[in-house]
């Protein structure tokens, strides 16, 4: 199992856009073979940080994944919307 964490900060006039955005992607996503969970959070105490938790049954599902068209149509966009990001990509061992 793959778990990937994408933290995006945001400035304040770009979070709903940006969540609109990540909305589409997610109820795309969650259609794919292979998604396990594609949830959306927002920081309890800085509401200009969005932080994307997505679980995959494996590596090969996620590159998959990467390589659809809502993936490579909005991925883009939320990144134009966004002054930084963190991403860990995980793999389940215990």
């Amino acid at each position: 199992m793959i778990k990937l964490v994408s933290k995006g900060y945001f400035n304040e006039d770009k979070v709903e856009e940006a969540i609109k955005i990540y909305s589409e992607l997610a109820t795309k996503s969650r259609k794919e073979e292979g998604c396990i969970a594609y949830n959306l959070y927002q920081d309890t105490s800085d509401k200009t940080v969005l932080t994307m938790i997505e679980e995959w049954e494996n590596e090969e599902v996620l590159e998959t994944h990467r390589n659809t068209e809502h993936f490579k149509t909005l991925v883009p966009i939320v990144k134009s919307l966004r002054k930084s990001s963190d991403l860990n990509v995980y793999k389940l061992v215990l």
